[in-house]
């Protein structure tokens, strides 16, 4: 009897040293998760502020990126507050689906252009709109707005109504990955969604790289290619990010969810990395500072110059502007 009392207690001891080592790593787990959503979205947030004080940064990467970036930085401060905020909650519940509804808006966004550039790299001459071609862009508009909102809405609707038959999760693990709860609602309406979504925008991307037919000028063409290469390169971060998520809730792993919270992070300050970086960003910014180098002196009234001067510095600013279609520092 004694040797088993010896054995129980040991037995005890060892689960308590168990148990203390599951808590340390929840913790640490939960202060990781803290850290790589706060980067994330601290970064998102430049990259839209970069988007939006440089108008070639937004003409290099569209309307529909454009879009997207500001549902996606309204997700990532959403999903940053689902963190500090009880599971059980309304609050809780509405931020979770607005930000869901944000990450899926963002991807049909960018798959929707994608397949826009496709669509153009297959027809050579769009250079001349009728008015017929005016009101087929007004209902192309309309359709793309349906389809980048319709999809989200649809899927966020369903999640709505299938998470409040399943019984919510509790505990350490639903907390860890903030918005991101494992339950069968996230995995069918965010995660498979979005895998799908950027599985069709790869596959699109690539297919116009490779029969791109350039038809409307050189100009054109180059831009298009590169918004080509700029999706794609966000579009392979992105998959790779959402398939560790989806494969993080089907096997229930920690790690995986952690590995996907790191790896979000750094798809984050990547985008934002390669959007100041690029030439519209870095070629905007030495413009001007060439232009300002350029003003004119300011003289007093009281000293007197000549007015060839003025003549000559108006002749040399007109041979060296910087026009909106021949900018030799973006392209």
């Amino acid at each position: 009897m004694a040797s088993q009392s010896n054995f129980t207690d040991d037995e005890l001891l060892e689960v308590n040293d168990i148990s203390c080592k599951r808590n340390y790593w929840c913790a640490d787990s939960y202060m990781l998760t803290h850290i790589c959503f706060g980067v994330s979205s601290g970064f998102v947030v430049i990259h839209l502020v970069t988007l939006i004080s440089f108008r070639k940064a937004r003409r290099l990467y569209g309307a529909g990126y454009f879009l997207g970036q500001i549902f996606l930085a309204i997700s990532s401060l959403l999903t940053l507050i689902c963190c500090s905020l009880d599971i059980e909650s309304h609050a809780f519940e509405a931020s979770l689906l607005i930000a869901n509804f944000g990450y899926l808006v963002n991807l049909s966004a960018q798959t929707l252009s994608a397949i826009v550039l496709f669509i153009m790299s297959l027809q050579p001459d769009t250079s001349h709109l009728s008015h017929s071609g005016c009101c087929k862009k007004t209902w192309a508009n309309a359709l793309a707005l349906f389809c980048i909102f319709g999809a989200p809405a649809s899927m966020t609707i369903q999640q709505l109504f299938a998470g409040r038959k399943e019984p919510r999760v509790t505990g350490s693990m639903a907390l860890r990955a903030c918005s991101f709860l494992p339950d069968t609602s996230t995995l069918y309406f965010l995660l498979t969604p979005a895998v799908l979504l950027l599985a069709i925008q790869f596959i699109v991307i690539s297919v116009a790289l490779r029969r791109w037919c350039p038809g409307d000028g050189f100009g054109k063409s180059f831009k298009r290619q590169e918004r080509l290469v700029v999706l794609l390169k966000t579009c392979i971060g992105e998959l790779f990010v959402w398939s560790v998520a989806l494969i993080a809730r089907v096997t229930s792993s920690t790690t995986f969810w952690n590995i996907f919270t790191l790896c979000m992070a750094l798809q984050s300050i990547f985008s934002t990395t390669v959007c100041i970086l690029s030439r519209s960003v870095i070629g905007a910014t030495l413009a001007s500072r060439y232009k300002s180098s350029l003003e004119p002196p300011s003289y007093p009234n009281t000293f007197p110059h000549s007015t060839s001067d003025d003549d000559r510095y108006l002749g040399h600013m007109r041979q060296c502007k910087l026009s909106d279609d021949n900018e030799r520092f973006y392209y």
